[in-house]
């Protein structure tokens, strides 16, 4: 059997997201009653490098981490935009980079058991920084384009702890294997 759920009820809701409540019957027949969902909007991630190999890598403030971490471009898809459409424009709005070659890598979930969204992972070779940033009133962005080594030791240290830029980073590294 197949798990499935039954109808999902809303019991919160706002321009972010949405908290589900729903009955869920699992492979084995038995039901789980409010098993609990965040609904989120897609997101596109933008593995970003310059003409010099570089990669763009941004620092934000993270309200739910509490912290400034350090990550990849990304955010919202619009209604209706594809990802490598919504990478050309989150890439513009969040660090003035334009250009270059972009390829669409695929999608992760950042967690799967309760939230209920896609992160769309695209890669863009040789960007440029030719315009100023746009940023929405709750985004303070410091842009900054650094060697891979100097990613992976990010990454070691924890200050790279995005789990979905983690993921975007070893799409990248690993489409080409494809």
């Amino acid at each position: 059997m197949k798990p499935f759920v039954i109808p999902s009820r809303i019991v919160f809701q706002d321009k972010f997201v949405q908290v589900l409540l729903e009955d869920v019957q699992t492979e084995e027949g038995s039901i789980i009653r409010d098993y609990s969902i965040i609904r989120k909007r897609d997101v596109v991630m933008i593995v970003a490098t310059n003409t010099s190999g570089q990669y763009a890598i941004i620092e934000e403030y993270k309200y739910g981490a509490q912290s400034k971490l350090w990550t990849f471009p990304a955010g919202g898809l619009k209604k209706n935009e594809n990802g490598i459409d919504a990478a050309k424009r989150e890439l513009a709005e969040e660090t003035g980079c334009m250009g270059g070659i972009y390829t669409y890598l695929g999608k992760v979930f950042d967690y799967p058991s309760k939230d209920r969204h896609t992160v769309h992972v695209v890669r863009a070779n040789n960007v440029g920084c030719v315009t100023k940033q746009t940023l929405d009133s709750s985004e303070s962005i410091r842009l900054k384009f650094i060697d891979e080594e100097d990613l992976i030791r990010l990454i070691a240290r924890g200050e790279f702890g995005v789990t979905s830029a983690i993921a975007a980073y070893t799409l990248s590294k690993c489409s080409s294997l494809i």
